[in-house]
């Protein structure tokens, strides 16, 4: 059978576009539960800041740090330690005032 030339390229082409399709759809979802997460726990502390304005009681305080905790650990079950480092040290660096 010469001159039939079988093409490889396109199934390799499917795969990867199958796959970085799926790894698409993979980060779609966590940015989803992130934000599901996030948004749970700042509807949950937005009462205790607006109660507590404009000085936070030590009570509220160990109320939000215990949210900021269980956040934590929601946080953990979605994301791999490494990610969820990552995820944290930007949190506090968003968090932190910026100086001029």
């Amino acid at each position: 059978m010469q001159g039939a030339e079988v093409s490889s390229s396109a199934p390799a082409e499917q795969t990867t576009s199958t796959a970085s399709t799926s790894e698409t759809q993979l980060r779609e979802k966590l940015t989803q539960q992130l934000q599901t997460i996030e948004n749970d726990y700042k509807a949950i502390a937005q009462p205790i800041y607006e109660q507590s304005a404009p000085l936070i009681s030590p009570d509220d305080r160990t109320k939000l740090a215990y949210l900021d905790q269980e956040k934590f650990e929601d946080l953990g079950k979605v994301l791999t330690t490494a990610e969820l480092e990552v995820y944290q040290n930007k949190a506090d660096d968003s968090a932190a005032p910026k100086r001029r």
